[in-house]
Order: C-alpha cells, then structure tokens, then sequence
C-alpha cells in the first residue's frame, strides 16, 4: 500500500543483521574463546577488540558500513553472552543471546531515554519475524501483568 514504508534495502540489511546474530549465538556455543577471533574473521568480520584476561571480544562486519557491533563474552562458561549494539537511522536496538537460553531478544533503549535512529523500531519488526527472535524482557514482562 505506501511503498515507503518498506524497504528492501531495510529489509536486504535486518535479514545480514540477522544472520550475523545467528552466526555468533551459535559460534559461541561452538569454539572456545581462543578460537573465536580466527572463526569470526573467516567469516566476514573484523575484530574491533580482544581482551584475553576477561574472556570478551567485540567485532564488526567488515563489508559496507556496519550495522551493529558485536560483543562476546565467555566470562560465565555456563551462560556466554552475545550483545549486538545498532548504530545510524537503527540506534537504540539491541540484540542480546545467551548460551543457556534458546532465542535471541531484540530489545530497544528508549526505556531509558535513548532517541531512537527513525528505523529503528521498523528494523526491530523486520528482526522479530525471524524465527528464534522475540521481544526479550517485553515479552517476560508481559507475562506478570
């Protein structure tokens, strides 16, 4: 109906954003933290920052300009964390997976008084029709009231 509601460039970009969660959430349940950098880098990304005493890294996509950061933290073997962060017209979205639950959650920051980019919360519903992707702590919430 109003073509510029949607657009495939968006949509081209929530799907590698995606993908790109997906990629770490597995990966991290998959090689130990000394193999994370060369796995991530044979994947297309670039390694922003490596810090071998706490056991987290953080890293971009090396193609274009990057959507979301990346970090990774094996600080808690049982529960490795993934925190994808957004930046440009998308900011205020964040991705968060752990090791020890099953989906990913894309939550948003204006709870705290962020000013969202002007596709961010377009961006998030594109992520939430993926499967294994909810409303993280919104949906949790929910539940209680």
């Amino acid at each position: 109906m109003f073509g510029f509601f949607s657009s495939p460039d968006l949509a081209r970009r929530a799907k590698l954003a995606a993908e790109q969660m997906i990629f770490f959430s597995a990966i991290s349940k998959k090689v130990s933290f000394g193999e994370l950098s060369a796995s991530a880098s044979r994947a297309g990304f670039i390694v922003d920052n490596e810090d071998e005493f706490r056991k987290e890294a953080g890293f971009h996509w090396a193609e274009g300009t990057p959507d979301f950061s990346f970090y990774i933290s094996y600080a808690d073997p049982r529960a490795i964390s993934v925190i994808a962060e957004s930046y440009g017209e998308i900011f205020g979205l964040v991705m968060v997976s752990h090791s020890h639950l099953p989906n990913i959650s894309v939550e948003t920051k204006e709870d705290f008084g962020v000013t969202m980019g002007k596709s961010a919360i377009r961006f998030r519903n594109m992520l939430l029709g993926f499967p294994g992707f909810d409303k993280g702590s919104e949906d949790f919430f929910r539940l209680f009231q």
